[in-house]
């Protein structure tokens, strides 16, 4: 899958260029207690979803569908899925960072519990 992923937009967390770093990130990738994927009816892989855990409970979502896939339920069935597998392995937050031109990318979080902040602050050290 993701030696084809072809960002379109503003998209946040891509993976590596190159097939070596793609795949190398891949193998940590799946390290992830959290990872699930949607198939096409071909068998092929045409969504990925993680959550990308710390010590502390909570975990970042990173969500992948291929292009032709987008805009079917691909993304939000598999954050969905995430989420509760998430929440069975005792994950209590868990977070995504999205452009805030990212429409199509905001609806899903919402559609999925996420809620925008506010406000963004800086704080400088």
């Amino acid at each position: 899958m993701y030696d084809r992923f072809i960002p379109l937009g503003a998209v946040l967390g891509l993976p590596p260029h190159t097939a070596a770093a793609r795949r190398a990130w891949i193998r940590g990738v799946l390290g992830h207690k959290v990872n699930g994927a949607a198939f096409s009816l071909a068998g092929e892989i045409v969504g990925h979803c993680f959550l990308a855990a710390d010590n502390s409970g909570c975990a970042e979502m990173a969500i992948f569908v291929r292009q032709e896939s987008r805009r079917k339920g691909v993304g939000t069935a598999l954050a969905k899925a995430a989420l509760e597998w998430g929440r069975a392995a005792g994950l209590r937050r868990v977070w995504n960072v999205t452009s805030s031109d990212n429409t199509a990318a905001l609806c899903l979080q919402m559609n999925c519990g996420f809620h925008l902040p506010t406000s963004i602050s800086v704080h400088f050290l």
